[in-house]
């Protein structure tokens, strides 16, 4: 697996695809579903590639500002920042793949996604 691999519909490689991920946080929330959704069928990722491109892509949401964000369960279509992930990016990252592996299944739109605080 090399930074350059393409995917079939679009054409643009896995990092391009990666790098311009964040510039969707001035418009929306990003969500975890989307990013994995997007490798693992797009890019045919899966096992420890998979992992480390969805890591790549969170460490760059993150330093982008975006903190990980549940939405409110008391449908006020509102944000809250989830408790529990680390202090450091790449706390937040860990957390956030071992918590979606140990789901055993695929991320879904209610899962944790990710945000700009002004966006909360």
């Amino acid at each position: 697996m090399t930074d350059d691999q393409m995917d079939p519909t679009s054409g643009i490689s896995v990092i391009d695809w990666i790098e311009a991920v964040p510039t969707e946080l001035d418009q929306d929330a990003i969500g975890l579903w989307q990013i994995v959704g997007m490798l693992k069928h797009g890019y045919k990722l899966s096992g420890e590639e998979l992992i480390y491109y969805v890591r790549k892509c969170i460490l760059l949401v993150l330093a982008e500002g975006a903190i990980p964000v549940v939405g409110d369960e008391s449908g006020k279509r509102t944000w809250n920042p989830k408790e529990g992930c680390g202090s450091t990016p790449e706390e937040m990252a860990d957390f956030i793949i071992d918590e979606w592996i140990s789901s055993g299944r695929d991320p879904y739109w209610g899962d944790v996604w990710f945000s700009l605080p002004d966006g909360l």
